[in-house]
């Protein structure tokens, strides 16, 4: 598998009236918040170690940008068991 830094935007949250709305439409209105201003770039390409803490388990991971074919041919472990592609080839909106 072939890693690359890719380029960050985090949410400007002064511009959020309500982080409940924000978060659960962003799935599907990303591309408008991107355009609307919501979304900052950080100043240069990275790769990012993430840790999701729970009282049961923390999990740590790497999140970094992968060629999605790559993915299709099953040379990345599949994590997330609800994802499902949003078109017949799974790359639009990607």
């Amino acid at each position: 598998m072939h890693i690359q830094p890719f380029q960050a935007y985090y949410p400007d949250m002064g511009l959020i009236s309500s982080a409940d709305h924000f978060f659960g439409t962003v799935k599907d209105k990303f591309n408008d918040y991107l355009d609307s201003g919501y979304y900052q770039a950080l100043d240069q390409k990275g790769l990012y170690v993430c840790t999701i803490e729970r009282p049961e388990r923390t999990h740590t991971g790497m999140v970094a940008c992968v060629d999605m074919k790559e993915y299709f041919e099953g040379r990345i472990k599949r994590h997330e068991k609800h994802w499902q592609p949003r078109s017949k080839n799974g790359f639009n909106n990607y």
